[in-house]
């Protein structure tokens, strides 16, 4: 009979093409079963599965597992599981006040290992991230609560609770953990905030979700149903993200060690594992072993410290605070005296034999002769202790305070003995032969080392490397490490002395702050010198990796550095203490009582930023009880959103009881001198003894301000040794925690520091050794008493800059914002702070109000300053000499290795005085004129002199103004001046007295024939000359005693030229005053003069003389007429000089001017007024200098006039020695009277004057201890009251004898000194007007005068420099010290420690070494910024890749946390792909499963593009090359969850598609398509569908587990890529799927099942379920076909018990396979059970319809219709094997 055949060599279903058309030995549908397609004898059966065996049973039902990976190196396989299930550790009944029930429950989070080899499994971590529990003891608005210790006794452990966990009790309020403490039976919890908790209440602790070390059970609350697919392994370090927190990383091996270190592994109650714990190089750190600073949090000695989410980032926590410098210019400073430390000193040799028998003179000497080398000296008390030590080299000078350099050591010698410490014996080493008998004082130096970094301006910096490698990036460079010397610039030397580093002592401290995380092991010590950008390290300080007794008596495997320096109590230590004011009224009313102290408030503005415990307080307001000084700060506490600090005064505490307190801080930094050593300071220190560093660090580090770890991440893929990124999130919104927008604004200003540099010595922190006799003191009492030293060079900031300041906030792993600036940061430092020591002082605010208190970005934990100041370089010059120019200029001259810093461009500004340490205020600004590589022409020009002779003159060849010849008597030429015949380039020149002209070059000397040669001058005398008339004009009367001078003109070459340059300025009075008027011999040349008249009558009644002038003294107004008149009247003169006191701003005239000319504060003006009678014209337009042209003043009144209106313009009276400057000038029209005046004169157009009123400085009234306008002492000459002659030098005569404005003695009125009356009536003084005149007018200085360029041009880039430490926002609480670890509270004032130069405090600044040409410079700062063009926000690049530095284990470098944003570290791709979901490293490239497109990314290499398109692949640096889409329009949407991998192939699903994809060599191939695309399409795209993927090595299945998650149902379908088909569906629902070493694990409530190792068929996860198979027999599909029986070759077949039939069979039930349906298009049947024959399992087919006559069809047989098995299935216990087949009886027809 015809027989259908089924062998199911396809081996997999189909579901999408017509029954009828399943194509043969393919089936519909299948549950549970596999196909064995291979060549064996079994080809083509069909067998049920093996069921999966739990490996683990740690889990209950509330627990899932999140992801999962294997470690193919070590066979073991590692699971994330989230358990939100409460287990209840404890329920008990607790005995305190009373009977309590406490329930107390933990929740965890772990990861899990499961080892294969070892058939083991592992806590790899355990994190207890929830407690509930029940207060024991009731508080009242306390800092604390109570829980059980659950009989755990002082084991914290126990109860899973840890500092930093909210927590929540009566009423929901919160508040956090800030320590713990063990108070028997109970844990006393202290937290931050108020509660009032009763007995019995709950309590929930819980770790915030983003300070969770796993945060497992966050992510599923957040992502239900998804995975973490992020999840890689290099070596011993699993990485994971989640797309929601942070990405994390964790070291296997040690939180292993850390998991499996914790004996008893459950709880005293319960079966909770406890928390893992850090382990640190080998060890636990804990409060005993030294390793961490002492932990206060957890008192039982086998207490340690659980893993944080501190140690589980992938970012590392960063430095914050620089480095501690102390410094020291010599390494001896144990002894101090007037605040220097005694290295040297005075020694007087005994006159008498000292205790040896040898005299004073024979100290250096044996009998006659000097000692030899090698000679011991007898023994030599020094008047007070010395430094000193064995060995040391002491140098000998003489006595002189001016010796001190090497070529004065008269005797070297080494420290042989030392007694006392004052009494010394030593070894000659050198003896100078100018030691000679007696010789008893000399000056005993030490002969210091070699400085460190003598040439450099070198920082320091440092940065942690963690245990598993990674290093952090660089702390806050150090300010520079430089110790000028006193200023000592002298052109001479082409230098600066003062600008050398005489650095010899430096400690570095600070590099172990109490903010170190716990997982550092090592601490890289890093220099930086400013003109490199490489950056090297000096030392690597390794923490210990033993067992530490105690922190005094330690024994490990470590560095010293690493606790400190351990104090010598034999030398105590010196500090160097800063006082500095902090905060005037710092505190506010109002104060509360904590456990019995009392608290007081801080103003919020005053914060705690500035305040630290042990600060002072000097009270100036309120009322103390118990007041003992000094009152400190003994604590600090955040309480109730207020700063409040308690106070004690010796120990006790301050009781405040007035209504307000008010008081300042000062707060005392105190920090060592050499040799700076700490009682085992937990902060570490390091002495650097050599200037030689060791390896350079890559270059790139400094380009690393903070590493852009993503926020978080989604996606995560290990390629080229870096860890990629995709779909991640970066930076912050700038808002704050109520969603508003920060906008800041500064309140800046420079600071002036003190320069403090007296030394102490300390016995402890409390006690000081007093410097002047060594006794112990209070402390305060020894600080109160320093005082400041000026003139020390100190750094500071530079002048005549602007800087604009600006602010970066930083989160709590370092991330940092762009610079964050306004304009109220900008400030200026004028030139007036030059001489200061300068800092800034800043506080930040509300931007857009100002008296707004800074609000903070609510991711902000931190924020540090950065300043821009982006001038040019600067130089200073020091001068050597200054002459004068041709031109009236002033020539300056400066070493020649000092002219590259000057071009002709360039702007000098004068800083300090020459010869002087005063420092120039004035703006001082010159532009170079002219420069000169050699001494100019007009320099080098020197007068050789023949002689200066008294003499007379020819009458026709008088020297007057305006004069071009002299007649000099012939005799002269015969004998002085008989060479100047001869002589070329001649010149001329006349005095008197103290009166000089100027050379006049002479053009010829011809003889007259009349006993008299004519000198004839190249150009016409000019007013120089007027003195010598007797009015200073031409006309004049020659005055008596002129002498002549002749003499040439020579160029000479002088030494001072050699080696110098020359600039030309402008010569002012600021120069004349800062320069010139320092300058030796000067003289005053007097180049005009004014003689001043009084021509009236004085009436009869004259009156007294009070306070500035006459009284009641009237000039008549008809006395002011030209000619001669009689009566009661005078003459004047035309154009004539005389006094007035008429105002010149009143243009009408005074018609009653006073005679008091001299008027001003304390007589400091004067008014003259100039008669002049013009040619008619009524208007006033008369004038001098500046008013109108109707002018009839004679030439030389014209220059007088514009004498008295030069501002600066020196002057002097006639016979006096007092010099005056004028200091402002006014000049006027003035009317005298008007017509018709009682004397009938009145002509108005006739009686016209001008009136010149200048004030003058100093006054004439001013004592002899006031200086004149030069510098000199006032003589005391007054010229109303004194002659021109004068007694006793500078003495005058009486007043009452001798006055111009006298008593009335004689009978006309007239009051005149003797022969001051001419034959006019007139009564003169003389004023001359001088000019500076130097005899000898360049010269040098020791001190030279300091000058400094003006930067060229700035540079307009927006690069900021950090220019602080980073500054936390809030208080920090460490925890496990059980205290604050940082004094500063956000919107205080800020002190930076950005420094820019040096100030000599006398106006020179400098920041270059020796203030040479190209040497190096201060640098602006090491680390820089900028601040950003566009919006700061929070980006979600979700097409965008980040990767990370390299790891190479073999070389151990780890760079894994390494995101330099500097570098090319991102790749984006196209976002019309759709956001990344998976990355996915294939053969040496990154495949990036976008939501709508897979991209191939090259990695490590790139592609080159051919012209015709086709590609070469080329090496390259890039870690992400070209990015090229794969061929298909698949996704993998976003479930990267559904995401598994077998070798070169990868499967997901596309749920968007509702299709299921393959990435292979060959491309994108849609697997959904084989049989399955329907299926797909309708069940993969509802939104209640999870996708869970995972591949079968063992099988080589893919297995996608399609789940409803609305009611959990659902279930898996496996894809073989031998059948390339989709075989089975199966009853199981994996959480996550594994393989490892051909074995195949899948998770059901985080536990760990192996698969086809339970011999129980179709057993999963505990429970049974059916195979079944469903296949068509459709061969001949169009012919109708009788179906009779079916067989099946296999294992045992179901056997349906029967007793009656009288069959054997049947006797017993047996489950196996059976047909549960078969189904044609007509009818349907089944067979319940088979009967072996003949080795085949047979049955009829059992029709399901029932016949009867009614409905017979006689074409019917047993089945009839197109054949279809729509199901076999088995529900026997134990399955085998088996065939199956089905026989056709025959064609129906």
């Amino acid at each position: 009979m015809p027989e259908l055949k089924r062998t199911f060599t396809a081996g997999k279903m189909n579901k999408d093409v017509d029954e009828r058309m399943v194509p043969k030995n393919e089936y519909v549908d299948a549950l549970n079963i596999e196909v064995n397609t291979s060549e064996s004898s079994n080809v083509g059966t069909v067998q049920t599965l093996k069921g999966n065996t739990a490996l683990t049973s740690t889990f209950a039902s509330t627990a899932t597992c999140v992801g999962t990976i294997a470690r193919d190196s070590n066979n073991t396989i590692y699971w994330l599981v989230s358990d939100s299930g409460k287990n209840t550790t404890s329920s008990k009944t607790y005995t305190h006040t009373g009977p309590i029930s406490i329930t107390h429950n933990i929740y965890s989070d772990y990861i899990m290992e499961y080892d294969e080899n070892e058939d083991e499994t592992n806590y790899v971590v355990v994190e207890n991230y929830k407690v509930e529990s029940n207060v024991t003891v009731a508080s009242d608005e306390d800092l604390f609560l109570y829980i059980s210790n659950l009989n755990g006794g002082n084991d914290l452990r126990s109860t899973g609770i840890q500092p930093g966990m909210i927590v929540t009790c009566g009423g929901n309020k919160t508040t956090t953990i800030k320590s713990i403490e063990y108070n028997a039976p109970n844990w006393k919890v202290l937290v931050e905030d108020y509660m009032t908790t009763s007995i019995g209440d709950t309590v929930t602790f819980e770790l915030p979700t983003n300070k969770r070390a796993l945060g497992f059970s966050h992510f599923v609350s957040e992502k239900p149903n998804k995975l973490i697919t992020g999840i890689n392994i290099i070596d011993d370090l699993l990485f994971w993200t989640d797309g929601i927190t942070e990405p994390k990383k964790i070291n296997i091996k040690r939180c292993k060690y850390g998991s499996q270190q914790m004996l008893p592994n459950t709880y005293p109650n319960g079966t909770n594992l406890y928390a893992t714990l850090l382990v640190v190089n080998g060890q636990m750190p804990s409060s005993t072993n030294g390793r961490l600073a002492p932990i206060t949090t957890y008192t039982s000695a086998n207490t340690y410290v659980p893993l944080s989410y501190r140690e589980t980032t992938v970012i590392k926590k960063s430095p914050t605070t620089p480095l501690v410098l102390t410094m020291s210019s010599t390494t001896k400073a144990d002894v101090v005296e007037d605040g220097n430390i005694i290295v040297d000193s005075t020694v007087e040799i005994p006159d008498s034999t000292n205790g040896l028998g040898t005299s004073s003179s024979d100290f250096f000497f044996s009998g006659q002769n000097r000692l030899a080398f090698g000679s011991t000296t007898p023994s030599l008390t020094f008047p007070q202790k010395m430094d000193w030590e064995n060995g040391d080299t002491i140098e000998f000078y003489p006595d002189d305070e001016d010796a001190g350099n090497e070529n004065d050591v008269l005797v070297t010698a080494t420290i042989s003995s030392i007694v006392n410490g004052d009494t010394f014996q030593f070894t000659i080493q050198s003896i100078s032969t100018q030691v000679v008998k007696p010789f008893t004082t000399y000056r005993a130096k030490l002969k210091q080392a070699d400085p460190l970094f003598e040439f450099k301006f070198p920082r320091f910096a440092y940065r942690w490397k963690y245990e598993d490698g990674e290093y952090s990036t660089y702390s806050p460079f150090s300010e520079v490490a430089f110790l000028p010397d006193k200023f000592d610039y002298l052109p001479k030397k082409g230098f600066n002395l003062g600008m050398t580093n005489n650095l010899r002592y430096l400690l570095l401290s600070g590099f172990k702050p109490k903010t170190t995380p716990l997982d550092v092991v090592e601490i890289d010590i890093l220099y930086k010198e400013s003109n490199s950008p490489n950056v090297y390290t000096v030392e690597t300080i390794k923490s210990p990796s033993g067992y530490v007794e105690s922190l005094e008596t330690y024994e490990y495997e470590g560095d010293e550095s690493w606790f400190g320096k351990v104090n010598d109590q034999e030398n105590p230590n010196t500090l160097t203490t800063e006082d500095r004011l902090v905060s005037v009224n710092s505190f506010v009313n109002a104060s509360i009582t904590v456990s019995g102290n009392q608290y007081y408030k801080l103003n919020n503005e005053f914060g705690a930023a500035n305040v630290k415990i042990g600060d002072k307080i000097e009270f100036t307001g309120g009322q103390v009880t118990g007041l003992a000084s000094p009152v400190l700060i003994s604590g600090i506490d955040l309480l109730n959103g207020g700063t409040y600090v308690s106070l004690t005064a010796n120990g006790a505490a301050v009781v405040v009881v007035a209504t307000s307190l008010e008081g300042e801080f000062k707060s005392t930094r105190v920090s060592a001198v050499s040799p700076a050593v700490f009682v085992n300071d937990p902060q570490g220190s390091l002495e650097v003894k050599t200037d030689m560093i060791h390896a350079t660090l890559p270059s790139n580090q400094l380009l690393r301000p903070f590493d852009n770890v993503p926020i978080k991440a989604l996606s995560q893929e290990v390629t080229g040794n870096r860890v990629v990124y995709g779909n991640y999130t970066q930076n912050y919104d700038l808002k704050s925690k109520s969603n508003n927008i920060i906008k800041t604004g500064f309140q800046a200003d420079i600071a002036v520091r003190k320069n403090v540099r007296d030394n102490v010595r300390f016995d402890d922190l409390t006690t000081l050794r007093d410097p002047n006799d060594g006794s112990t003191v209070p402390f305060w009492n020894v600080l109160n008493s320093l005082i400041e030293v000026p003139s020390q060079p100190e750094r500071s900031l530079k002048s005549l800059r602007d800087y604009q300041i600006g602010v970066v906030y930083s989160d709590e792993y370092g991330r940092q914002t762009p610079v964050q600036t306004h304009e109220s940061g900008v400030v200026r430092i004028s030139k007036g702070k030059a001489d200061k020591y300068n800092e800034f002082r800043i506080k930040l605010n509300d931007s857009l109000n100002s008296t707004n208190p800074p609000i903070a970005p609510a991711f902000a934990t931190h924020y540090k300053y950065y300043v821009k100041e982006n001038s040019n370089e600067y130089y200073n010059l020091a001068m050597d000499r200054f002459y004068s120019a041709e031109d009236g200029n002033i020539w300056l001259s400066f070493p020649s290795s000092e002219r590259n810093k000057v071009d002709e461009e360039t702007f000098l500004i004068l800083k300090k005085q020459h010869d002087t340490d005063i420092f120039v205020s004035e703006e001082a600004k010159y532009k170079i004129l002219a420069i000169s590589n050699e001494a100019p022409l007009f320099i080098k020009t020197k007068i050789d002199t023949f002689g200066t002779i008294s003499t007379t003159f020819g009458v026709s060849g008088e020297p007057k103004y305006q004069a071009q010849h002299v007649d000099v008597k012939d005799s002269l030429f015969s004998s002085s001046f008989q060479d100047a015949l001869t002589a070329q380039e001649r010149v001329l020149r006349v005095s008197s007295g103290s009166s000089i002209s100027k050379f006049y070059d002479i053009a010829a000397i011809t003889s007259l024939g009349n006993g008299f040669r004519r000198v004839t001058s190249r150009k016409a005398f000019g007013i120089d000359m007027s003195f010598t008339t007797d009015d200073g004009t031409n006309s004049g009367n020659i005055n008596s005693g002129l002498s002549i001078e002749l003499a040439t003109k020579k160029t000479k070459t002088l030494p001072e030229f050699e080696g110098r340059f020359f600039v030309k300025i402008f010569k002012d009075g600021v120069f004349e005053k800062n320069i010139l008027s320092k300058a030796p011999a000067k003289q005053y040349l007097t180049t005009s003069t004014i003689t001043m008249g009084q021509s009236s009558k004085i009436s009869p009644n004259l009156g007294n003389f009070t306070g500035l002038g006459l009284a009641d003294v009237v000039l008549r107004r008809n006395r002011w007429r030209n000619g001669t008149f009689t009566g009661d009247g005078a003459v004047v003169p035309n154009r004539s000089w005389f006094v007035t006191n008429d105002n010149p701003d009143n243009n009408g005239g005074d018609t009653s001017p006073a005679l008091s000319p001299f008027t001003g504060a304390a007589d400091s003006s004067l008014t003259l007024m100039y008669y002049d009678v013009p040619d008619g014209g009524t208007s006033f337009d008369w004038g001098i200098s500046n008013h109108g042209n109707n002018v009839n003043a004679s030439a030389i009144d014209l220059q007088r006039a514009k004498k008295m209106t030069n501002i600066g313009q020196l002057f002097r009276f006639k016979g006096d020695d007092t010099i005056y400057k004028i200091t402002t000038a006014s000049e006027h029209s003035v009317k005298v009277f008007s017509t018709g005046d009682t004397f009938g004169y009145g002509d108005e157009n006739s009686n016209r004057a001008v009136v010149i009123k200048f004030h003058f400085e100093p006054p004439l009234n001013s004592p002899t201890t006031t200086n004149d306008a030069t510098g000199k002492p006032h003589t005391g000459y007054d010229p109303r009251t004194h002659n021109a002659e004068g007694t006793n030098g500078n003495t005058y005569g009486n007043p009452a004898a001798d006055t111009w404005q006298g008593t009335t003695n004689n009978a006309s009125g007239r009051a005149w000194a003797t022969g001051g009356q001419n034959n006019n009536n007139e009564y003169r003084r003389t004023i001359e007007f001088l000019e500076e005149f130097t005899a000898d007018e360049s010269y040098s200085s020791d001190n030279p005068a300091i000058w400094e360029t003006e930067p060229k041009e700035n540079v307009d880039i927006d690069l900021y420099n950090e220019a602080s430490e980073t500054f936390p926002i809030d208080l920090e609480w460490n925890p496990y010290l059980g205290q604050f670890v940082s004094n500063f509270y956000f919107g205080s004032f800020n002190i930076t420690n950005y420094y820019n130069c040096f100030s000599f405090a006398n106006g020179v600044e400098s920041n270059r070494i020796r203030d040479d040409y190209n040497a190096p410079t201060i640098d602006k700062g090491p680390k820089a910024s900028t601040v950003l063009a566009e919006q700061y926000k929070q980006e979600q690049r979700k097409s965008g890749l980040i990767y990370s530095g390299i790891y190479n284990s073999t070389s151990g470098i780890n760079n894994l946390n390494q995101f330099i944003q500097a570098e090319k570290i991102t790749k984006d791709i196209n976002p019309t792909y759709g956001s990344i979901q998976k990355l996915y490293s294939k053969e040496t490239n990154l495949n990036v499963l976008c939501e709508d497109r897979i991209i191939k990314v090259l990695a490590n290499k790139d592609a080159l593009y051919n012209a015709d398109g086709n590609t070469n692949i080329t090496s390259t640096n890039n870690v992400l090359g070209s990015a090229t889409p794969y061929a298909g329009d698949y996704g993998i949407s976003t479930n990267p969850e559904s995401f598994a991998v077998d070798q070169y192939r990868a499967y997901f699903t596309d749920k968007s598609r509702g299709a299921v994809i393959r990435l292979s060599r060959d491309g994108i191939t849609a697997i959904s398509d084989h049989g399955m695309s329907d299926y797909f399409e309708d069940n993969l795209k509802p939104n209640n569908i999870s996708l869970i993927g995972s591949f079968d090595d063992n099988k080589d299945l893919y297995n996608i587990t399609i789940k409803n998650t609305d009611n959990n149902t659902g279930n898996t379908a496996s894809f073989s890529e031998k059948v390339r088909g989709w075989v089975t569906f199966q009853s199981w629902q994996q959480e996550a799927g594994v393989s490892l070493n051909n074995k195949f694990y899948t998770y059901n409530n985080a536990n760990l099942y192996e698969h086809y190792k339970n011999e129980t068929r179709n057993n999963f996860y505990g429970t049974d379920y059916d195979s079944s198979i469903c296949f068509m027999f459709n061969d001949s599909p169009s012919s109708v076909k009788n179906f009779s029986s079916i067989n099946y070759e296999g294992t045992q077949s179901k056997v349906n018990q029967n007793l009656t039939d009288n069959q054997y069979y049947n006797n017993s039930a047996s489950l196996g396979w059976y047909a549960e349906s078969i189904e044609t298009d007509l009818e349907t049947g089944s067979v319940n059970e088979f009967i072996n024959k003949e080795n085949k399992w047979f049955n009829y087919i059992k029709g399901n319809k029932e016949n009867t006559l009614a409905n017979l069809d006689v074409k019917q047989f047993s089945t009839q219709g197109i054949g279809m098995l729509q199901s076999v299935t088995s529900t026997e216990v134990e399955k085998r094997e088996f065939t199956f087949r089905v026989q056709d009886l025959g064609d129906t027809d």
